[in-house]
């Protein structure tokens, strides 16, 4: 399983909230994205979660585009068997102060 993002670029007017960034990520790997306040790590979880679209590039789970996924079976399938979520009051990395949403 490997999640892709292309040159994913995001932006509101002429603000750019995500410069042209590009991600490769096999399962079972562990990342940590860093960067100062405004730097656009939120803005590219969203992004690779499917949450929010990119004025250019685009994410790929298994080489299938995330807009293609959308709706089939096989992602809702997916995402519930596979995916947690956690709230933003904790961090998602070694399980310090992540919590399950329900």
């Amino acid at each position: 399983m490997m999640l892709r993002a292309n040159n994913l670029v995001v932006r509101i007017g002429t603000k750019a909230l995500l410069q042209p960034t590009s991600i490769w990520l096999n399962a079972g790997e562990c990342v940590a994205i860093l960067g100062p306040n405004g730097a656009g790590k939120s803005t590219l979880l969203s992004c690779l979660s499917g949450e929010r679209g990119s004025e250019v590039g685009r994410v790929f789970l298994d080489d299938v585009a995330l807009d293609e996924w959308r709706g089939s079976t096989t992602y809702c399938s997916y995402a519930t068997k596979r995916c947690s979520r956690v709230s933003h009051d904790g961090l998602a990395s070694g399980g310090t102060g992540a919590k399950p949403v329900r």
